[in-house]
């Protein structure tokens, strides 16, 4: 019994380590699936976002030092106490198809969609549906979280479209709960 745990976590432990998990997004929700993805134990994280942090942002668990700091910073700092050893590339930058021609060929990519605006993150299911083999959309409010996954998504032409909540930025504990779901599907 104890030997087959051992295989099992040596089999994830090498999936994991042949992947590379895109992050688009570091806002609250973002900041969350890194952090997960760290502490699963991804090898390989690249991290997608021009955006400062500022106080507003505290909202959503970045920390009264990380303001004026760059978002994927913020978030890479906290994303290495949980894995010092993993791959990670920040880019203090809104997120281009051309960013595709940097991913390591090889390896498994994962591409998890946290930002803000719904048509944004339809324009990306678009340009990394051929590229990904697992794809993640999320959106989070007050009152509604929406998570889209799909381990085939070059078999969808489009990405699946859906109102996009309207209302008051979610809390950190709505945005952990959603990040977790998220990650949840993507370690199955």
């Amino acid at each position: 019994m104890k030997n087959s745990k051992i295989r099992r976590k040596n089999r994830k432990s090498n999936r994991l380590s042949q992947c590379h998990a895109a992050v688009i997004g570091a806002g609250g929700l973002g900041r969350q699936v890194a952090i997960l993805l760290a502490s699963l134990g991804v090898r390989h994280l690249s991290l997608y976002d021009p955006r400062i942090v500022s106080e507003k942002d505290m909202a959503d668990g970045f920390l009264d030092y990380d303001v004026g700091m760059p978002a994927v910073d913020a978030v890479a700092n906290v994303a290495h106490q949980y894995h010092p050893q993993m791959e990670l590339l920040t880019y203090h930058a809104r997120f281009r198809r051309s960013h595709l021609t940097s991913w390591k060929p090889g390896l498994r990519h994962a591409v998890f969609l946290c930002s803000e605006s719904a048509a944004t993150r339809k324009t990306h299911w678009q340009w990394v549906c051929h590229t990904a083999q697992f794809l993640c959309m999320g959106e989070v409010g007050t009152e509604a979280i929406k998570i889209v996954c799909s381990d085939q998504p070059a078999k969808r032409s489009l990405a699946p479209s859906y109102a996009s909540q309207t209302g008051e930025t979610p809390d950190v504990v709505t945005a952990t709960l959603a990040a977790a779901l998220m990650v949840q599907q993507f370690s199955k």
